[in-house]
């Protein structure tokens, strides 16, 4: 195995293998919001895809990660730029079984996404507060999908720095996912018909969680009790730090030095022997053919 990030534009033949990929989740799958930027993780050795991952603006509210940074809010608001969410992240059949997932999120810490974060967004004017602020990424957060996380629990190399994922708290179970598409168009419709502003309220700078304001608003109108969006599941946060003084930097003020963290390469080859050749070792990779994907594809895997 060689794996070799692959950065995904919009409107390419990548972007809808991208898409495409993102059907194999159990979970539905956010298109993010606001900066996005998007990588498949090829295997050089065979052209083959091993998985994928997307980083986004992150949620301004999440306790978790804010006590973790110990940041006021004048803070938050000033230099929440500097922060990214890992919303996608994964490997797909057969890689995943070689704990390809572990590999692929520590992929997203590396120095080609660090530059490509400054190249992007230096000199850009933020929609919501319209100043330029730095381009420095300082720290990566996640979420579990459902639960405990197996992906990022443990998840540590010995690079120079170290890449690792830090457990820093569990969100509070609220959430929409249990709102299907279809019920949230016929809520909508309903905020239409009162001519609310948050039935096209979706423009990014408008405020966040478009849809979660949405059908509170729904509910309230139609007079149904919204505490059936607290679905108890807790999911864990958690947090990679890019560079020894990113909290530090998040609380006091972003320092003119640029992150400097491990390349592709060097954290590949640190990810295939930490996990994959281990895991190889001991349990071979299973045989995958055409047939397989198309039976995943169905529902009809095991």
């Amino acid at each position: 195995m060689k794996p070799v990030l692959v950065p995904v534009t919009a409107g390419t033949p990548d972007a809808d293998l991208f898409r495409a990929a993102t059907l194999l989740w159990s979970v539905p799958v956010s298109r993010g919001y606001g900066r996005r930027m998007r990588y498949l993780v090829r295997d050089d050795a065979n052209g083959k895809i091993i998985g994928l991952f997307a980083l986004g603006d992150p949620v301004f509210n999440l306790r978790g990660r804010d006590e973790w940074i110990g940041w006021d809010v004048a803070a938050r608001r000033e230099r929440i730029s500097s922060v990214m969410d890992l919303y996608i992240c994964g490997a797909v059949p057969p890689y995943n079984t070689l704990l390809g997932s572990k590999l692929v999120a520590s992929l997203a810490t590396s120095q080609e996404v660090v530059d490509r974060f400054r190249e992007r967004y230096a000199g850009r004017r933020g929609i919501i507060s319209g100043i330029v602020k730095p381009a420095e990424l300082l720290v990566i957060t996640t979420t579990s999908a459902l639960g405990k996380s197996s992906l990022y629990n443990r998840l540590k190399l010995p690079t120079d720095p170290v890449t690792e994922f830090h457990e820093i708290g569990y969100t509070q179970g609220w959430g929409h996912f249990s709102v299907g598409d279809r019920l949230f168009m016929e809520l909508r419709d309903h905020l239409l018909s009162e001519d609310h502003r948050y039935a096209n309220g979706h423009q990014f700078g408008t405020g966040p969680n478009w849809r979660l304001r949405t059908i509170r608003a729904a509910m309230k109108s139609l007079g149904v009790n919204d505490a059936f969006l607290n679905h108890g599941i807790q999911r864990q946060i958690f947090a990679t730090e890019l560079s020894d003084t990113s909290r530090k930097q998040l609380r006091e003020g972003i320092k003119r030095r640029r992150v400097r963290r491990p390349s592709a390469d060097e954290i590949a080859e640190a990810g295939l022997a930490r996990w994959v050749r281990p895991r190889y070792a001991r349990l071979g990779i299973p045989a995958w053919s055409r047939a397989d994907l198309e039976r995943l594809l169905d529902g009809d895997a095991d």
